[in-house]
């Protein structure tokens, strides 16, 4: 159906899955070296940079194989070395998300966002609306071993409403993911999506869930741009108009996912810095699990978007070896 496409209306997009990571597999991973040089500067007075290039140039992967190392030499475990060192502040919070394993460390910042004084939202949004189904199984799994109750239970339990059914949805992990396009099927689900909004006295939320968690991420982008087509209106200025509050954020979430993921990284990140004090804690999340995948993407979308770059914008609101880790992370 390819001759049918107005190329005004679409754009087709390149290499989306395939980001430009800050943190790359080391060429030559020389752990009985990194093992050495970190023991001693874990010693008596510890040397924070010697610890911020070996760990903040290695992947996730290449961490735990670290710290499985500097066990087997030393019969201490490395995360525990670092806790030690440096109990408190920013610094040693960084670290302990580095030393964590991927999916353990998701299901730590989902359970800490349920179970605190007032859900935080937004972490669930910014985790559960970017990843693939197999991560959310591999997360729900994880949770249900580390917590011993289902992630499921906890969602129901925590958030409500409309925000609840599409968490619940995007829990279910059926998402396509096949990346085909079918400009059909794409202008039935716009013609859908606008009779569920601003042509309905009164907006159809579960339609909106539907196609946004279902379709897979270039469809919705195609969806998108049909959409505009068909009403003049850009479907994230509809869904201003039609939603508010947290299930309006979640529905950008996904729609600014898909149609320019580095960009609404960019977004979660600014959110971090912007105003009164920083929100470290989800600074730390984004860049730890974004640098393997796209953060050279995302450091390009932050400086467009905002005319600025986002290794000023880190060294504006943070600083101390804190600011050289995350630095580092992002590949300055």
């Amino acid at each position: 159906m390819g001759e049918f496409i107005d190329e005004k209306y679409y754009t087709p997009r390149k290499n989306f899955f395939n980001g430009n990571p800050t943190v790359v597999k080391s060429e030559k991973l020389d752990l009985s070296q990194d093992v050495k040089d970190l023991h001693k500067a874990l010693g008596f007075i510890s040397n924070k940079q010697t610890i911020i290039d070996i760990i903040c140039t290695k992947t996730n992967r290449e961490r735990l194989e670290l710290a499985k190392a500097y066990k087997t030499c030393y019969d201490r475990d490395l995360l525990e070395e670092f806790k030690r060192k440096f109990p408190k502040g920013d610094f040693s919070k960084l670290l302990i998300a580095l030393m964590t394993p991927t999916y353990e460390y998701y299901c730590n910042e989902i359970y800490n966002a349920l179970n605190r004084a007032g859900t935080d939202e937004s972490v669930l949004m910014q985790i559960l609306c970017t990843l693939s189904n197999n991560d959310i199984n591999e997360v729900c799994q994880k949770y249900v071993k580390n917590y011993g109750k289902t992630l499921e239970k906890d969602l129901r339990s925590d958030t409500s409403g409309n925000l609840r059914k599409l968490l619940l949805s995007l829990l279910n992990a059926t998402r396509d993911e096949s990346m085909i396009l079918d400009l059909y099927t794409a202008r039935v689900d716009a013609m859908e999506l606008k009779r569920a909004g601003v042509d309905k006295w009164g907006t159809d939320t579960s339609t909106f869930t539907r196609i946004l968690c279902l379709r897979n991420l270039d469809q919705i982008r195609l969806i998108s741009q049909e959409y505009e087509y068909i009403t003049g209106n850009s479907l994230e200025k509809d869904l201003k108009k039609e939603f508010s509050g947290d299930i309006l954020d979640a529905l950008l979430s996904i729609l600014r996912y898909a149609t320019h993921r580095s960009l609404y990284f960019a977004r979660c990140i600014q959110s971090t810095i912007v105003g009164f004090g920083t929100n470290d804690k989800s600074l730390i999340r984004l860049i730890v699990t974004r640098c393997e995948i796209d953060m050279g993407d995302i450091k390009e979308a932050y400086e467009d978007k905002y005319g600025k770059s986002l290794k000023s914008a880190i060294k504006g609101d943070t600083s101390g070896y804190y600011c050289k880790a995350l630095l580092k992370l992002i590949g300055e």
